[in-house]
């Protein structure tokens, strides 16, 4: 079962069983190291071809958006912001309508905290608490691991003509 597309369930946080899509496996003699994403990225692979939500809740607003993808999705959005926001997506993917490093995301218009529950969507006032701890290398934290991947795989593309006629 551990193969590239399969999705695996992993216990996490103790308590919560997440969904996860393998991208990579990676096998040796001894061992078999996968790769996997939170069943939420299966978004990036959707498309926002141009829809504006227009002075909708946090709720109601990522509603919108998962509503208006080329294709279906079996997501759900919930938020307890209560604020109204407007905004516009020309060819972008829900991901970066959500949570993006674009002006306007939906997490740069509401502020909170975005949750991923394996196919529910939350954004948050507020996630958890803060208790006052700071993590130090030495005192609390005694090991890390940081490993950056870039690794980008384009599935679809949208051809554009002369003065952005869509092909």
């Amino acid at each position: 079962y551990l193969v590239q597309d399969n999705i695996i369930q992993c216990k996490v946080d103790g308590n919560s069983n997440q969904l996860f899509r393998i991208k990579r496996v990676t096998k040796d003699f001894t061992k078999i190291e996968v790769y996997a994403q939170h069943i939420f990225y299966d978004l990036l692979n959707n498309f926002l071809l141009d829809t504006s939500p227009t002075n909708l809740t946090c709720q109601s607003f990522g509603e919108w958006i998962l509503s208006k993808t080329n294709f279906a999705t079996p997501f759900t959005y919930y938020s307890d912001i209560s604020d109204s926001g407007s905004a516009r997506y020309v060819r972008r993917n829900p991901i970066e309508a959500i949570m993006g490093d674009i002006e306007n995301s939906m997490l740069n218009i509401f502020g909170g905290d975005i949750e991923r529950d394996n196919f529910t969507i939350k954004q948050l006032a507020q996630r958890g608490s803060s208790n006052g701890e700071t993590l130090i290398i030495g005192k609390n934290i005694n090991e890390i691991k940081i490993t950056m991947d870039n690794t980008s795989v384009i599935t679809r593309i949208l051809p554009l003509g002369f003065d952005a006629l869509m092909l």
